[in-house]
């Protein structure tokens, strides 16, 4: 990771992320985000809380903001303010929050699940995984080139 972020910072490349299951992992933000990295970090809320809500969130620095909101009020790109209340309203009831601990609740028990059943496959090798994440990774033994 430290090469990544060098060779972005010697070529001025911003890094752009997109992790549209922040809010239902338990883990860090990002794997690249901090104060020396330049980069931009989106997330959504339609993947955890509901696929009608198309309205999400950017992470990065004041002066990266500031271009982002300029270029929003040029381009008149934006949410519906009744999806923004809704939100607002989750946020600050804290339902929200309420919400996603349970999403993070079914969605280990259901990977634990998941990975009990998939390991009672003969030759089924689970890749190392985010256990708050939302996929599971197996290598699947098969020749490819055999028809």
């Amino acid at each position: 990771m430290a090469e990544i972020q060098a060779l972005c910072t010697q070529y001025n490349v911003i890094i752009v992320e997109n992790d549209p299951f922040l809010l239902a992992r338990d883990d860090a933000a990002s794997y690249f985000f901090n104060q020396t990295c330049p980069v931009i970090y989106v997330s959504s809320f339609s993947k955890t809380v509901s696929a009608s809500i198309r309205c999400g969130f950017v992470v990065a620095s004041k002066s990266v903001i500031k271009s982002l909101t300029r270029l929003k009020m040029i381009t008149v790109i934006n949410t519906s303010s009744i999806m923004e209340n809704i939100l607002n309203h989750l946020i600050t009831s804290g339902a929200l929050t309420n919400h996603l601990q349970a999403l993070k609740h079914l969605s280990a028990e259901k990977s634990a699940t998941a990975i009990t059943q998939l390991n009672k496959i003969d030759g089924l090798t689970l890749y190392p995984h985010n256990p708050s994440g939302n996929f599971l990774w197996f290598r699947i033994p098969m020749d490819d080139k055999r028809r």
